[in-house]
């Protein structure tokens, strides 16, 4: 009977949900779908993490044929969340295809140690002919496995030189933009072209976090907050739209109130750091824009975010 604790301790363990993991790589394995047509296929994602949110690619593979689609998407503790939201190559034109939301969790092979992450996943859209249509899908599972490959996707690169890492509540201005552009230049210059600059009209989750029902920056978000920094310098005649969004709870203007703050106060850290103002506009929406379902605390904090579009290139 003693001998046999230790091995249950160690079979409970394997399963439990894996924690303050590094997600970004190559991830493979199957999914399956609710449908006598597609039934199991292959998906492989391609994933990069910055803080608790999440962007990439999903290839899924069919007998009829695949589709790559980019995804965006957030980690909290466990529970991860992608959304697909533009399909950027198919195998044949007149196939329609889901856009997945996939829900999981993660997990740790102990035989392995590979990272696992299943769920299930639903889609409310679909591409067809070149258009995005409402349309509610079969639904289905996942599960792909990380691979061991460390050629993986890089990640987004966030400058962390003495100049650029300052405290988000003590912000110090440099002379010019010309300043930050030198310390740039001294860095390798390799660390920006890591750096993907973002299409007109898309947008980005950014991985900014704040005090529960405050406008103030925690320090966590400092890499993020000098990834955007260098991201404007690198891209100098590109403007920007900040939104600030929350979760459904309390009063709707107060949310309102405080997306807008939240707004403003990443607008000024950017200004104060050698930005034109005029090159970032920015509106609060309060809950109005969910992310995800505000049924558990898991889904809103996936509400509680700000996100950064281009408008002009």
């Amino acid at each position: 009977m003693k001998n046999l604790i230790p091995l249950v301790f160690l079979y409970i363990i394997s399963f439990l949900p894996a924690r303050c993991q590094n997600l970004t790589g190559s991830w493979s394995g199957e999914v399956t779908q609710e449908n006598s047509q597609f039934k199991i296929g292959t998906i492989e994602i391609s994933l990069n993490q910055v803080g608790g949110f999440l962007s990439g690619q999903i290839k899924t593979n069919h007998p009829q044929g695949f589709v790559i689609q980019k995804f965006r998407g957030m980690i909290s503790d466990h529970k991860v969340v992608m959304t697909e939201y533009e399909v950027i190559k198919k195998s044949e034109d007149n196939l329609s295809w889901c856009l997945k939301i996939l829900e999981g969790y993660l997990f740790t092979d102990n035989d392995t140690g590979k990272l696992i992450l299943r769920g299930k996943w639903t889609s409310r859209k679909v591409h067809q002919s070149g258009n995005y249509l409402e349309f509610d899908c079969p639904p289905g599972t996942f599960s792909v496995t990380k691979s061991s490959d460390e050629s993986a996707p890089q990640k987004l690169a966030s400058l962390t030189t003495s100049n650029l890492s300052r405290k988000v509540s003590e912000p110090k201005s440099p002379e010019s933009i010309k300043d930050i552009a030198k310390v740039i230049d001294i860095q390798k210059p390799d660390n920006l072209l890591a750096f993907p600059k973002p299409k007109l009209g898309e947008k980005v989750i950014l991985a900014i976090q704040f005090e529960q029902s405050k406008a103030i920056i925690l320090p966590s978000s400092q890499p993020e907050l000098d990834r955007i920094l260098s991201y404007l310098v690198q891209f100098p005649t590109l403007e920007i739209e900040l939104s600030g969004h929350t979760d459904n709870r309390g009063d709707a203007i107060k949310n309102y109130k405080l997306s807008e703050e939240r707004v403003s106060i990443v607008k000024k850290y950017l200004t104060s750091n050698g930005i034109a103002s005029s090159r970032i506009s920015g509106k609060g929406y309060g809950s109005k824009i969910p992310f995800a379902l505000n049924d558990s605390e898991e889904n809103r904090k996936l509400n509680r975010r700000v996100e950064m579009k281009v408008t002009k290139e």
